[in-house]
């Protein structure tokens, strides 16, 4: 995707923490749901008038294991939260 968010004018930033304890997934299905949600933050930003379009992915761990994908882009409209 790394080409797409540079022909888009996409900064991705990254938060990951390391050693990271190992999780039993499918990587393949794991691997669609970030492609996913980075796609749709994308998507998001295409809407965007701002010129520090940024993607953020960031791993922690707590009680859980934290993967995150977010964006600063518009949002949500009051329309679609209904």
């Amino acid at each position: 995707l790394r080409e797409q968010t540079d022909a888009r004018g996409i900064v991705i930033k990254q938060n990951l923490q390391p050693d990271l304890p190992l999780v039993m997934a499918q990587t393949v299905q794991l691997e669609g749901v970030i492609i996913n949600l980075i796609s749709n933050a994308m998507h998001a930003l295409d809407d965007s008038q701002r010129s520090d379009k940024e993607i953020t992915i960031t791993t922690g761990v707590g009680d859980k294991l934290l993967l995150e994908v977010g964006d600063n882009g518009p949002g949500i409209s009051p329309q679609v939260k209904g």
